[in-house]
């Protein structure tokens, strides 16, 4: 494997800020997503923000917002298939794994006022990962999950190639990852769905927890995985959530597995230091694992 266990708007509103997990015994788990509706989860707990773009900006107009409504949009659109809804999905997911389990949500994406989009970048995860580091002991976070992630190119003879390496090793990210896992908060992010042999970033990133799809008799990886050095862990791949209309939808892809899998950890884990409850996880996660 490629790493020790251990070592994916300019608009003002009002708002409040939301009170701060402290209970002991509460299981937190921060997940860096698109958007999120907080009037649908009463399980969020803290909501915050980070753009890179000024035309894309957090809902207070800037870069960085945190406080209730820091990661929603001014209008939800009415397509439940655009990028936006990932986040809520996510949610969802993490849910079902845990019902109990409190989020702290992180928007980490650019979403044009046009809603047609929501992408993340290198800066936003980082201003994210650097926030958890500092507020994880406040917020009481036990696992950070990514399902968010692109396979890189490079220029080759004037051509776009697909890189397997390309800003893993050398990110700003893995001394975020890295802080975070000496205060036993693990990261783990979904490798993809591009069917090749390697990882997206940012789960090849060193230190993070890669995680795959397994088919649902738990026999084998879905075809359009990303695989190959820094896929640590497989999980359910479907998840039957219900979207942002009410709707019961089907959850699917290495996004799913990804969160069902960081929800599961946080879920079950009662050790100390997380290197030694994962290296307990069976490798392959199934509905049983949560009592389902």
């Amino acid at each position: 494997m490629k790493k020790a266990l251990i070592g994916l708007l300019s608009m003002a509103i009002a708002f409040t800020a939301l009170a701060p997990a402290q209970a002991e015994d509460q299981k937190v788990l921060a997940i860096l997503d698109t958007a999120i509706d907080s009037s649908k989860f009463p399980s969020v707990i803290q909501e915050v923000c980070f753009t890179s773009s000024q035309n894309q900006a957090c809902p207070n107009g800037r870069l960085f917002m945190e406080g209730k409504g820091s990661a929603s949009i001014p209008v939800w659109p009415k397509d439940n298939f655009n990028d936006v809804y990932h986040g809520h999905r996510m949610a969802k997911v993490a849910l079902f794994a845990d019902p109990n389990i409190k989020i702290v949500f992180i928007r980490v994406s650019n979403i044009p006022a046009s809603v047609k989009t929501a992408s993340a970048t290198e800066t936003t995860l980082s201003g994210a990962l650097k926030w958890v580091n500092q507020n994880a002991e406040k917020y009481s976070i036990d696992a950070v999950s990514i399902s968010m992630g692109a396979i890189r190119t490079v220029k080759v003879n004037n051509v776009q190639v697909k890189s397997p390496h390309s800003g893993c090793s050398g990110s700003e990210l893995t001394d975020h990852v890295t802080t975070l896992s000496s205060k036993n908060v693990p990261v783990f992010v979904g490798t993809g769905n591009d069917a090749v042999n390697f990882v997206a970033f940012p789960s090849c990133v060193p230190g993070v927890i890669g995680v795959g799809s397994v088919t649902s008799d738990l026999s084998t990886l879905v075809p359009t995985v990303n695989r190959g050095d820094g896929l640590d862990l497989i999980s359910v791949s479907t998840v039957d959530v219900e979207n942002y209309f009410g709707v019961t939808d089907i959850s699917s892809g290495t996004s799913t597995s990804n969160a069902f899998a960081a929800a599961t950890y946080v879920k079950n884990n009662k050790s100390q230091k997380f290197a030694d409850f994962l290296n307990l996880l069976p490798k392959i996660l199934g509905y049983s694992f949560i009592g389902k």
